[in-house]
């Protein structure tokens, strides 16, 4: 008897993960043109698929969702066509846990039947989720590339006025998937070239420290400060030059940190390859004498969560004021050296007053 010995186990493949409607995959954290291979639709169940409103499922699928910001349109195709099912729904949230909270796009390219591809007009600030089925195991696309608006603020021309005035502006929830390079590049001195960002711009009336941080990764993000050539008018990046000093680099940071000149516009570039991220902006205008106690190092500078102390003499005290002075850490030290944790503060500028044996100074702290 012969044996083949090339014969092995069927090709297996992993239970769908978005098989439950509060399961349903989130599309606007990307990418736009969602494509995912060898779905495993036949083990799919039924749990909650049914009872929705307008065309009700009789057959365990999976689950897509998305939140339009823009009119467009979006279509969904299952590659391998055997039993399959394309529809989409409309819902009031996207948060729903049951078929009976949705609400079938009554469009004409919409199935509400056997077919492999359906499409449908989308409406600003609507949630929607896409129903799939199939009998076999098969490749699926999705594309929303174009319901998803951009941000506003995405060319140097529509740069966000911030009113560095204000000590904390904070920008929440950024589409930054959305970003497009277009008229971003060319800056003098640190030219971002094709790089997708977004920009904020403020006028410096006198000298002061302005920070900007993102909540994104730091290997995955850039903010970089530049000085307008074209005061608040700034249309290009040749209308801008870099500012160049230590806590600005060109380069993969989420944290940058100048200090201006008075009378001065400018501007800042942010990126990630994160979907979504915040930015803050905070400034604190010039008025603490920076004097050094001899001897004495802390580090890192930026920091994330942890400031380390060495001094030739025993650091008595620290504290800790945010740019409005209120104060927000104390501690005895009475060593010379100490860590402390700071983790608790937000991201930022701060002020840093060190005491030790009579002596006493003042620095200025980032957290990132």
């Amino acid at each position: 008897m012969n044996e083949n010995v090339f014969a092995g186990n069927p090709a297996t493949f992993a239970p769908p993960t978005n098989d439950r409607i509060e399961n349903a995959i989130d599309l606007n954290y990307g990418p736009l043109y969602y494509n995912d291979a060898n779905v495993n639709f036949p083990d799919a169940t039924f749990t909650g698929d049914g009872s929705s409103s307008g065309c009700n499922q009789v057959v365990g699928g999976i689950w897509y969702k998305f939140h339009a910001t823009k009119n467009g349109n979006v279509s969904a195709f299952i590659q391998t066509n055997n039993g399959a099912i394309v529809t989409f729904y409309s819902a009031d949230n996207g948060n729903v846990t049951n078929a009976s909270q949705l609400t079938y796009v009554d469009q004409p390219s919409n199935l509400c039947a056997f077919g492999n591809l359906s499409q449908i007009d989308t409406i600003t600030d609507t949630y929607y989720y896409i129903f799939m089925r199939n009998i076999d195991v098969s490749t699926i696309a999705i594309n929303v590339s174009n319901t998803f608006a951009s941000p506003e603020n995405d060319f140097i021309s529509m740069a966000t006025e911030v009113s560095v005035n204000t000590p904390n502006n904070t920008y929440e929830d950024i589409h930054f998937l959305l970003a497009t390079h277009e008229m971003d590049g060319g800056q003098n001195g640190c030219n971002t070239e094709d790089v997708p960002g977004i920009w904020y711009k403020f006028y410096s009336e006198v000298s002061m420290d302005v920070s900007a941080l993102m909540s994104s990764d730091n290997i995955i993000s850039s903010i970089i400060f530049y000085k307008s050539l074209n005061e608040g008018d700034a249309q290009s990046g040749s209308d801008l030059e870099h500012v160049v000093q230590t806590e600005n680099p060109c380069g993969i940071q989420n944290t940058a940190s100048i200090t201006t000149e008075a009378g001065n516009w400018y501007y800042i570039f942010a990126s990630t390859l994160e979907p979504y991220a915040d930015v803050t902006i905070e400034s604190m205008v010039l008025g603490v004498s920076e004097n050094e106690l001899e001897g004495f190092v802390y580090y890192p500078n930026p920091f994330t969560n942890e400031i380390n102390f060495n001094a030739e003499t025993n650091i008595c005290e620290v504290n800790i004021f945010n740019v409005m002075g209120q104060k927000v850490y104390n501690q005895k030290i009475n060593a010379t050296k100490k860590n402390i944790d700071l983790s608790h503060l937000q991201s930022g500028i701060y002020i840093m007053k060190v005491t030790a044996e009579g002596s006493s100074a003042t620095y200025k702290i980032l957290k990132r």
